[in-house]
């Protein structure tokens, strides 16, 4: 089936976007621009910018127009986890390991079986910073290692022991929000007793060039652990 043609409009102006076609804070297509250029009715142009605005890549002012905004979008940038402790001070400690088949786990997983749940938590100078919920597909775990909870401390170095994947060379996608959390669940392993902020990071780890998942995990650090700095490389003049 033929993609749409809002679907053809986003796409190329998302492409378009991530070229710097429009520079940041630069005067965007008008809804009348985008029904002149692709040829469409105003109800789709007005569905394009409205699309576009919820999605933080343009702003609209009344009177004014539409402008790209300041937000970042694909842009190509070198991230740095900030130390905000000695690491001689952190241990891990796996809490649980269930297996599972959870449907909306499974769709992100992009398997039909099943999955191991793996919750795990970090302690930083006598404080839990940290709780990890990894989702693994059953291919890559090894069932005899099961039977002591503790050769899942860290995940990473059973992938590599037992399946030779490295996952620091593979493709992921993440996103980190500071979010209120309510979940009892999660503030019980802080010992949290109210709604709290925490750093939510929710990743996706792929097994080399397709769709096969190496591990779906939603993570939570308090916010005095997090630190990132973010650097991009722009030109230099002669």
């Amino acid at each position: 089936m033929a993609n749409s043609k809002y679907q053809i409009i986003m796409d190329d102006l998302l492409k378009k976007i991530s070229l710097n076609f429009f520079e940041k804070g630069s005067k965007f297509y008008s809804e009348a621009d985008i029904q002149e250029i692709y040829g469409v009715s105003s109800t789709t142009s007005v569905r394009v910018l409205n699309k576009l605005v919820e999605m933080g890549l343009v702003e609209r002012f009344r009177g004014k127009g539409s402008f790209r905004s300041k937000n970042n979008f694909d842009e190509v940038l070198r991230v740095s986890d900030l130390a905000t402790t000695s690491t001689s001070n952190t241990t891990s400690k796996v809490l649980s390991i269930s297996k599972e088949n959870d449907s909306n786990i499974l769709k992100k997983l992009n398997c039909k079986d099943f999955y191991y749940k793996i919750v795990r938590t970090r302690t930083t100078s006598s404080t839990i910073s940290d709780l990890f919920i990894s989702y693994i597909p059953s291919e890559f775990i090894k069932e005899e290692k099961l039977s002591s909870p503790n050769n899942y401390e860290s995940i990473y170095k059973r992938f590599q022991s037992d399946f030779d994947i490295n996952p620091y060379r593979l493709s992921y996608q993440q996103i980190n929000t500071v979010e209120k959390i309510t979940d009892s669940f999660v503030l019980n392993h802080f010992e949290y007793s109210n709604p709290s902020f925490l750093v939510r990071h929710e990743r996706i780890t792929f097994n080399g060039y397709s769709d096969n998942v190496l591990e779906y995990i939603i993570s939570y650090t308090k916010p005095e652990f997090f630190k990132q700095k973010l650097v991009k490389d722009g030109l230099k003049n002669d």
